[in-house]
C-alpha cells in the first residue's frame, strides 16, 4: 500500500482549522425590532461577540470553554426601544429579546410638542391664504388681518373663526356691553352684532 505524504504546512492548516471548530461555538439571538445590535458577553461584562441583527436574527460567533456551560449575558440595543438584555448558559445556543419602545426624554418631549405647534402653525397659514384667495371680495384690511391671525372691525364670524381659530368660549346676547354676542380668546374678547365684529377688548399682563 502506498502511502500519500502531505506537505508539513497543509497539516498545519488542517489542524488549525480542527482547533478553530472546536473552540468557536454559535450563538442565535432572535431580536425585535429586526435591526437591533446585538451584544454577547461574560457574566463579568467582557465582550464576547456584537453583531448587528439582519432581518430580526443576530449570529455570533465567540470562545467557549470545554464544558460549554459558563454564563454569558446578551444584550440588544436600537435606536427608540429600550435596551433589554438576559442571561443564559453558553451551550443553550440561542436566546429571544423584545425590545419595547422608549419613553421620550424631557428634550425629546419639548422638541415633539415644538415640531407639533410648527406644523400646526404651518396648516393654519395655508388654510387662512387659500380663505384669502377664494374671497377676493374681501377688503384690503380684512385680508391683512387674516394673514396675520388678528381681526378688524367689520369682520364676520367665519372671517375671524378663519383668523383666529374657535374661542375658548362663547356667550349669546346675555347682555355683555350690549353685544348679541362674545367670543373669548386668551387675550382678546370680539364683540358681534348680527355677524359682524363691533368692538373688541385685549387683555394685558
Amino acid at each position: 500500500m502506498k502511502l500519500v505524504r502531505f506537505p508539513l504546512f497543509v497539516a498545519l492548516l488542517f489542524l488549525a482549522g480542527c482547533a478553530s471548530l472546536a473552540t468557536q461555538q454559535k450563538f442565535r439571538v432572535e431580536v425585535f425590532p429586526a435591526n437591533a445590535h446585538v451584544q454577547l458577553l461574560t457574566a463579568e461584562g467582557t465582550l464576547l461577540a456584537e453583531k448587528s441583527a439582519e432581518a430580526g436574527v443576530a449570529t455570533l460567533l465567540f470562545p467557549c470553554s470545554p464544558l460549554g456551560t459558563e454564563t454569558v449575558v446578551v444584550r440588544a440595543s436600537a435606536p427608540g426601544y429600550e435596551a433589554a438584555s438576559a442571561r443564559t448558559q453558553a451551550n443553550r445556543f440561542g436566546a429571544v429579546l423584545h425590545l419595547v419602545p422608549g419613553q421620550p426624554t424631557f428634550r425629546e418631549r419639548v422638541a415633539e410638542r415644538a415640531e407639533k405647534a410648527a406644523q400646526a402653525e404651518r396648516e393654519h397659514a395655508e388654510k387662512r391664504a387659500a380663505y384669502v384667495a377664494a374671497h377676493p371680495q374681501l377688503s384690503a384690511g380684512t385680508k391683512a388681518a387674516i394673514m396675520r391671525r388678528w381681526f378688524v372691525v367689520g369682520m364676520t364670524r367665519q372671517d375671524v373663526e378663519v383668523s383666529m381659530g374657535l374661542p375658548r368660549s362663547r356667550l349669546e346676547d346675555g347682555g355683555v356691553g350690549g353685544s348679541a354676542e362674545a367670543w373669548f380668546y386668551e387675550t382678546v374678547t370680539l364683540y358681534f352684532v348680527g355677524d359682524k365684529v363691533v368692538r373688541w377688548t385685549i387683555y394685558s399682563g
